[in-house]
């Protein structure tokens, strides 16, 4: 597992692991870049599964995001069991 501090410190650590990255979960809401223009930035692969977090109930990021049919949605409050549940959903498509 790589974790990241910041949207841009994510964006550092992805580049630098991508081949060894299976999953990517990110929250909307990061300090320096938000999980949108993070994901942009990356730019991940089809066959990478990314998982989107966020508290916000109602966002342009969150519904432009909603119709992308790679992407699975995880709202937070989220327990240990509905993440398994959104990786294992995600790693399946």
């Amino acid at each position: 597992m790589v974790t990241a501090l910041d949207g841009v410190e994510a964006v550092r650590v992805y580049r630098e692991n991508q081949n060894e990255i299976g999953v990517v979960l990110s929250d909307l809401d990061m300090p320096r870049m938000n999980g949108a223009q993070f994901l942009k930035e990356i730019a991940p692969p089809d066959r990478l599964p990314v998982i989107v977090s966020t508290g916000l109930q109602s966002c342009d990021a969150i519904a432009n995001l909603r119709d992308e049919p790679e992407l699975e949605f995880l709202p937070k409050p989220y327990t240990t069991t509905s993440l398994l549940r959104t990786v294992r959903r995600a790693a399946r498509s």
